[in-house]
């Protein structure tokens, strides 16, 4: 028998992928807004403080256009009133309690409208907050002299290829760059540098040059950003699952089908997932 919870983990777990394809097309379309040379004339021209290069140049362009947000928004919304009629399907009420209930949620209630442009407005806004604090960390670097990001072009690329990450995938971008870039200057054996970084003898056969350099640090960067999308998707998800759940039960509340001092209690999914903070919350 499927439980309550389980039957809401599953309205997520559908959305999942749809919405994780959403954000990875919009960020990459942030990101590629972007140019190298936006980025070096950011750099090089915006000197007096960190904040500053990053409010006052081309990218506030990066702002996500409304036809993106659009997507993203309908997304939450039908995921918000599937978890919502879910969650009314194992309250045991009668099929007159079901109807009154559900004319409550649907693609056109207000609420449920109004909670998902909202959530999809802060998800992406909460995005691109964090993508300054990388470009920061990246700008930060330059000025300490840290290897790969020193030119204003070197700083200028890394920053393009970590548009949208956050600040410990920059730098886990920007360590691979310049592994990468210590290995073209060294002169190291074509398998040495595909033991190193896991590349393949068909499309690496020969000695790496700098031309491929930027070309493997971005598919590097795009497999981060792609891991970054589902991670986002997988919270989000659950949170329009969970509020559309907790829609259902503060509607029953007002209509009288669950008395006021009904509480809600922890369960945890006993898998591989469950961590210590979680586990000893269950049934409390």
């Amino acid at each position: 028998m499927v439980t309550p919870e389980r039957a809401l983990q599953r309205v997520a777990d559908r959305a999942k992928p749809r919405l994780a394809a959403m954000l990875y097309r919009a960020l990459a379309d942030v990101r590629d807004s972007v140019t190298v040379e936006d980025a070096e004339r950011a750099v090089a021209g915006m000197w007096w403080t960190i904040d500053d290069r990053l409010d006052a140049t081309t990218f506030t362009k990066a702002a996500m256009p409304a036809e993106q947000l659009e997507p993203v928004a309908g997304t939450l919304l039908d995921l918000y009133v599937d978890a919502a009629t879910v969650t009314i399907t194992y309250q045991g009420l009668t099929a007159p309690q079901q109807a009154v209930i559900l004319t409550r949620f649907n693609v056109i209630n207000p609420w449920a409208v109004q909670w998902a442009q909202n959530h999809a407005g802060q998800l992406v806004s909460g995005v691109l907050d964090q993508s300054k604090l990388a470009v920061r960390q990246i700008i930060t670097g330059a000025m300490s002299g840290k290897p790969g990001a020193s030119a204003p072009r070197d700083t200028a690329a890394l920053i393009r290829h970590t548009i949208g990450l956050t600040p410990r995938q920059v730098t886990a971008v920007g360590n691979y760059r310049a592994a990468l870039l210590k290995a073209v200057e060294e002169g190291k054996s074509p398998e040495w540098v595909r033991r190193r970084f896991g590349l393949s003898p068909v499309r690496y056969p020969g000695q790496l040059k700098l031309d491929r350099v930027e070309e493997m640090v971005r598919k590097y960067s795009d497999r981060q950003l792609r891991w970054r999308s589902m991670n986002i998707a997988r919270t989000e998800t659950l949170t329009a699952a969970h509020s559309g759940q907790q829609a259902v039960w503060e509607e029953m509340i007002r209509t009288g089908l669950l008395p006021p001092t009904q509480r809600k209690v922890f369960m945890t999914t006993p898998d591989s997932r469950l961590c210590a903070v979680c586990a000893p919350l269950n049934g409390q």
